[in-house]
């Protein structure tokens, strides 16, 4: 369970990199401190200052710096299941072409 002290540093990390010019919060995030990060991914875009794709793009970042093989494995899953989603569109399509055509 989170303490009050972790959620006062996320509010004061947020102020901070709220204050940020776009540059230097760039630069602050491309280090990729966990303090930091647990700041940008706890906080609600508008409290840091960013767009919501711009948290997003950093968290797709730390999760790939922390988590790789979990982040690789993840998007070899999607990928997979992209495929099994279109060779079910492909078989209800050739099922329903061939069922439409016999005779009853």
């Amino acid at each position: 369970m989170r303490d009050d002290y972790c959620d006062y540093a996320d509010k004061a990390a947020a102020a901070a990199i709220r204050g940020m010019k776009s540059e230097e919060r760039a630069e602050l995030m491309s280090r990729m401190d966990d303090e930091i990060a647990g700041a940008v991914l706890r906080n609600h875009p508008v409290a840091l200052g960013m767009t919501a794709n711009e948290q997003n793009l950093f968290r797709l970042a730390w999760r790939k710096k922390r988590f790789s093989a979990e982040t690789d494995q993840l998007a070899r899953t999607h990928r997979a299941l992209a495929y099994v989603e279109l060779a079910v569109s492909i078989v209800i399509a050739f099922t329903e072409k061939k069922v439409g055509n016999i005779a009853i």
